[in-house]
C-alpha cells in the first residue's frame, strides 16, 4: 500500500483509472480519485472462509474470478461510466447464481462525479 500512497499524484493526473483489489474503494475516496474500483473482493479461498461462507468449491472462485476478468477486458477502452454499467450488468447476471460473485458484484463501486451518473 506504501507504494500505491507513492503513485498517488499520478493517479490524479489521469482522468479515470480502473482499482481492482481488496477494499480499492477505500483508498480512491481516501485519495479523491476517479474511476472504477472494488471493495473487498473475494478471489480465494482464504478469503472466502475468513468472510463466513464456510466450504465452497473452488470452480465458484474460479468462475467469478475469470467472469469479472473476462467482463472487464471486454469492455476495456470504452468509457468508464459504459464500462462500469456493463460489468454491472453482465457480472450481475453471475451473482444470481454464484454467492461469490454476488458478493463482489455488491462492492463495485464508481467515483466519477463529472459525469453526473444518475
Amino acid at each position: 500500500m506504501l507504494l500505491m500512497k507513492l503513485w498517488v499524484n499520478d493517479l490524479r493526473a489521469k482522468t479515470y483509472s480502473i482499482f481492482i483489489w481488496c477494499y480499492a474503494s477505500q483508498f480512491i475516496r481516501r485519495h479523491n480519485l476517479y474511476g472504477f474500483a472494488s471493495g473487498m473482493f473475494i478471489s480465494e479461498r482464504s478469503e472466502v472462509l475468513v468472510l463466513g461462507y464456510g466450504f465452497l468449491s473452488d470452480a465458484i472462485i474460479e468462475e467469478s474470478n475469470d467472469t469479472f476478468s473476462a467482463i472487464v477486458a471486454k469492455h476495456l477502452g470504452k468509457p468508464i461510466d459504459v464500462l462500469f454499467r456493463n460489468v454491472q450488468k453482465e457480472y450481475g447476471e453471475l451473482a444470481k447464481k454464484n454467492p461469490i460473485a454476488r458478493y463482489n458484484w455488491e462492492r463495485l463501486y464508481l467515483n466519477a462525479p463529472q459525469l453526473h451518473l444518475a
